[in-house]
């Protein structure tokens, strides 16, 4: 998902998975109940862990920013994967 924050303007995420903030353009600055700090500038990327609430700041006073939102796939297993391999195990 492309998002776009204007100047000085701020948004909360609070996802359910991991999520991948990639920078298309300007300076992102992502703060978190975790207590660490992310500027983020064009082509830099970061994970953000699961269930953290961040706050996503443009920070630039004249000039917006541009940035992308991508779920993380999972590297848990599924129930399925889990049961194929069991039935593997058995033959």
């Amino acid at each position: 998902m492309r998002l776009i924050l204007h100047p000085m303007e701020q948004a909360t995420l609070q996802a359910r998975g991991a999520v991948r903030v990639r920078c298309l353009g300007g300076t992102l600055w992502i703060t978190g109940d975790d207590g660490a700090d992310r500027l983020l500038e064009n082509g830099n990327t970061a994970e953000l862990p699961a269930r953290q609430v961040r706050c996503l700041s443009s920070v630039a006073r004249y000039k917006a920013v541009d940035f992308e939102l991508d779920v993380v796939p999972s590297r848990r297993p599924s129930r399925a994967a889990a049961v194929l391999r069991q039935l593997r195990q058995l033959l």
